[in-house]
């Protein structure tokens, strides 16, 4: 059980399932819990919200192999627009080589 430690004490002011009964009605369209479970076993249990501060995240995690959890269609389009600049970038390099060649 997740609060092993105290689960007697949980339970006497609770209820036996007072963590179920908790993830049932704290879910709502901007909240979400998950348990993960495997043979009658609890592994883990996540809660997540979209109401956070993506930047708190994105400074206590790595989270680039996550795409730094933004939806793919976004994170196509920047890669698309950060090729388009590379490329852009590129091409004032050689212009501006070429203009300094042909000054000397």
């Amino acid at each position: 059980m997740i609060f092993e430690a105290n689960s007697k004490e949980i339970k006497d002011t609770y209820g036996e399932f007072f963590l179920a009964e908790l993830i049932k009605k704290c879910q709502d369209e901007n909240n979400k819990a998950l348990v993960s479970q495997y043979r009658d076993k609890v592994l883990g249990f996540i809660a997540i919200s979209n109401e956070i501060d993506l930047s708190v995240l994105y400074k206590c995690f790595e989270l680039e192999q996550f795409d730094y959890l933004l939806k793919p269609r976004f994170v196509e389009l920047m890669k698309t627009r950060k090729q388009e600049i590379d490329e852009y970038n590129t091409v004032q390099k050689d212009v501006e080589k070429q203009k300094f060649e042909q000054k000397n």
